[in-house]
């Protein structure tokens, strides 16, 4: 074992040193947390600035993406209602219907439903989203899986093939709202 005697002078510089290794200890802990802290702020300014350059509703392109039909009918006035909303505030709305949500542009499909208290049927809103300029894309694939061909398509509806396929359509899109 070895000793060591310290003068007054050699303890002081060790007690210099025994602080300035806790403050670094310390600051090792704290580092992490002041960093998230500043990357959480800046993440927050990104935000406003990406709210603040957000489009008016006139010149954003919606896609109001319904996986259900008559299967789930909230989903389907959900999505409908919303649909009809974004027109009315001047957004340019595609309803997009995929796996079951193409049974509703199947004119073999009755609209005359319901969903809750709601007094307006799925056809009329529907036919309302259609009549006020909304464009709607029906998956050829889910189409086909379900037995629906152009012949059986409602008034309104078309395909989404060529250069207005799915992935062209949400590529193009602003924002993509899923039902």
């Amino acid at each position: 074992m070895l000793t060591l005697s310290l003068g007054s002078d050699q303890k002081k510089a060790m007690k210099k040193v025994n602080v300035t290794t806790s403050l670094l200890a310390l600051s090792l802990v704290f580092t992490p947390l002041s960093v998230a802290t500043v990357v959480n702020a800046q993440s927050k300014v990104e935000q406003q600035l990406i709210v603040a350059q957000a489009k008016p509703a006139n010149q954003q392109t919606i896609i109001v993406h319904l996986q259900r039909g008559t299967d789930d009918l909230h989903a389907a006035f959900m999505a409908l209602k919303v649909a009809n909303g974004l027109q009315e505030k001047g957004a340019q709305v595609t309803l997009l219907l995929t796996q079951e949500g193409v049974r509703i542009a199947d004119t073999r499909q009755s609209l005359d439903l319901r969903w809750g208290k709601d007094m307006m049927t799925l056809e009329n809103l529907f036919q309302k989203f259609v009549l006020a300029g909304g464009k709607i894309k029906a998956c050829p694939l889910c189409a086909d899986a379900v037995g629906l061909t152009t012949n059986f398509l409602r008034q309104g509806v078309e395909l989404a093939q060529g250069d207005q396929d799915i992935p062209s359509l949400i590529i193009a899109a602003d924002k993509v709202v899923d039902f």
